[in-house]
């Protein structure tokens, strides 16, 4: 099935695009990937990243750096500041 989201950001319009478009990005992944190898290597970790970033600030402030979020944001070209170092660790999690 596809990506399932709901948006309770109270953010700017600006923001909710941002969000609509990076979660377009997860769609564009799982299409690519196939839903099996989605769920295991991008969903999970990324609601794994997700409920613990809430609890600690060292995650929240990465938390769009982590490799499939930020290629969800690549994918969907979302205009963000990512860290130096985001397309380098992308580019090792996702390589085969």
């Amino acid at each position: 099935g596809n990506t399932i989201f709901r948006n309770h950001s109270n953010d700017d319009r600006v923001d909710r695009v941002r969000t609509l478009k990076h979660e377009y990005g997860h769609i564009l992944q799982e299409q690519q990937y196939g839903t099996l190898t989605y769920l295991c290597e991008i969903f999970i970790p990324s609601s794994i990243y997700n409920l613990a970033s809430r609890h600690f600030d060292f995650l929240s402030d990465n938390y769009y750096n982590a490799p499939w979020e930020y290629n969800a944001d690549k994918r969907a070209q979302v205009d963000r500041d990512h860290a130096w170092w985001a397309p380098l660790l992308e580019y090792l999690y996702f390589r085969k």
